[in-house]
C-alpha cells in the first residue's frame, strides 16, 4: 500500500521509511522485523525460512554433509551418545535461540557420531579441538571449510546463545551489496568495512549511476585489482580473529562514494577501514596509516575497550534528539516562548502599577 495514505496502518507497524517490509500474521500481528534481501529471489527464499521448521533434524553423516554444503554458514547442535550435567540447559538454549534468528540462520541437530567422519577442523576459542574431544554437546558453526564451537565463555542461555548465532551466521567477509547490507547491519555488533580501490569510470560517468552501474559488470571485478586483493588477504585474518566483537564487509569505494565520503572516507587514498555501528550509527574512519593484521587488530580492540571512541554526524545526532529527547524539547519551548509571552499579557492586565513596579 502507498505509505502517505495509510498513516494509520504506518504508524501501527512504525513504519517511517519507503519502501518497507513487514511480517504479518494472518491476522495483521506484526510478528518480527524484516530481514531477509530487497530482490524478489531474496524475498521469495526469506518466505520460505519462515514457512519451515526452525530447526532440522538430520539422521546420518550423509545428511549432515549435505546439509553444510548446501549453506554458506551452518548451525549444528551434536546430540551427545550419554546425556551430561548441563545438556537440557544448552539444549533448551539452542532452540529458544532458533526461535529468535530461524529465519535468518540454518539450524540443525544431529547425533554425535555423525560428525566423526566430516574431515573438517573445529576450533574453540582459538585452538583447535583434539582428537579426544568429542562434538557432543557442542554447538558448532560450519563455514568456509573450517568449524567453530561456541565458546566456552558464553552462557548457555537464550540471549547469550542468540546473540553467538546472529554474531555467526555468515561468511567472515562478505561483499557487501542492496541484498545483504541490512543484514549485516543487524547482527548486534559494529561493522568492520573494508573500502576498497574501484575501477575508474569513464569522465562523466557518475560513480553510483545506473550507467556506471552496468559498466562495472562488465569490468574485471575490484577484488582483482593486486592493492585490493592483499589488502582483502589481511582482512580476512583480521575478521577471522575479531568476529566475536565486529562484523565484516567490503565495498568497492567508487561505486559507493557518497557514502563513504558521507562518513569521512576519502576516495583518493584507498583501500581503507570505516567502522560503523548502524544501530546507534556511530562511526569511525580508521587512520590511513592504521595497517598490517596486528596493527589493525591492535587499533579494534582499542575501539571495543572504549579507548578509542567513535562520532556520530548531525543528521544522526539530530534523529536521535527528536526520537529520545523530545520532552526536553519541548520543556525548553515553553520556557523560552510560551512563559515570556504569558508573562507580557500578564503585565498588561495587571495595568500601569504593576509595569513601575517591575521596571
Amino acid at each position: 500500500f502507498a505509505g502517505g495514505s495509510h498513516s494509520k496502518i504506518c504508524d501501527r507497524y512504525d513504519v517511517d521509511g519507503y519502501p518497507s517490509l513487514r511480517v504479518l500474521s494472518s491476522t495483521g500481528e506484526n510478528l518480527r522485523e524484516y530481514r531477509g534481501g530487497r530482490t524478489g529471489p531474496t524475498i521469495a527464499s526469506y518466505g520460505r525460512r519462515l514457512a519451515g521448521p526452525q530447526i532440522t533434524e538430520l539422521k546420518s553423516t550423509k545428511d549432515l554433509k549435505d546439509f553444510i554444503a548446501k549453506h554458506e554458514a551452518a548451525f549444528v547442535l551434536y546430540t551427545p551418545a550419554v546425556e551430561f550435567e548441563g545438556w537440557p540447559e544448552l539444549k533448551a538454549a539452542y532452540e529458544g535461540a532458533a526461535a529468535k534468528h530461524y529465519d535468518v540462520a540454518n539450524l540443525a541437530i544431529a547425533p554425535e557420531f555423525s560428525g566423526d567422519d566430516l574431515d573438517i577442523r573445529v576450533v574453540q576459542d582459538g585452538k583447535g579441538l583434539q582428537e579426544d574431544e568429542g562434538l557432543g554437546g557442542r554447538i558448532v558453526v560450519y563455514r568456509e571449510n573450517e568449524g567453530k564451537s561456541l565458546s566456552s565463555h558464553v552462557n548457555h542461555t537464550v540471549d547469550d546463545v542468540a546473540h553467538w548465532i546472529n554474531g555467526h551466521r555468515g561468511i567472515m567477509l562478505p561483499k557487501i551489496d542492496n541484498t545483504n547490507y541490512r543484514d549485516i547491519g543487524s547482527r548486534e555488533k559494529p561493522v568492520v568495512i573494508a573500502v576498497m580501490r574501484g575501477r575508474p569510470m569513464p569522465p562523466g560517468v557518475a560513480p553510483d549511476s545506473e550507467e556506471a552501474y552496468k559498466l562495472r559488470q562488465e569490468m574485471e571485478p575490484f577484488e582483482d585489482i593486486p592493492i585490493n586483493a592483499e589488502f582483502l588477504v589481511t582482512m580476512r585474518g583480521v575478521a577471522k580473529e575479531k568476529e566475536d566483537s565486529y562484523s565484516f564487509g567490503f565495498i568497492d569505494g567508487k561505486a559507493w562514494q557518497p557514502f563513504v565520503t558521507k562518513y569521512g572516507i576519502s576516495t583518493r587514498v584507498l583501500p581503507r577501514l570505516l567502522i560503523m555501528d548502524v544501530k546507534t550509527e556511530h562511526y569511525l574512519p580508521v587512520p590511513v596509516d592504521v595497517k598490517g593484521h596486528h596493527s589493525i587488530c591492535e587499533f579494534l580492540e582499542k575501539v571495543n575497550s572504549g579507548e578509542v571512541k567513535m562520532t556520530r554526524n548531525l543528521d544522526a545526532l539530530f534523529k536521535v534528539i527528536a526520537k529520545d529527547y523530545w520532552h526536553i524539547g519541548l520543556i525548553g519551548l515553553i520556557v523560552a516562548v510560551i512563559i515570556p509571552i504569558g508573562w507580557s499579557m500578564w503585565g498588561d492586565i495587571a495595568g500601569p502599577d504593576l509595569s513601575k513596579k517591575d521596571n
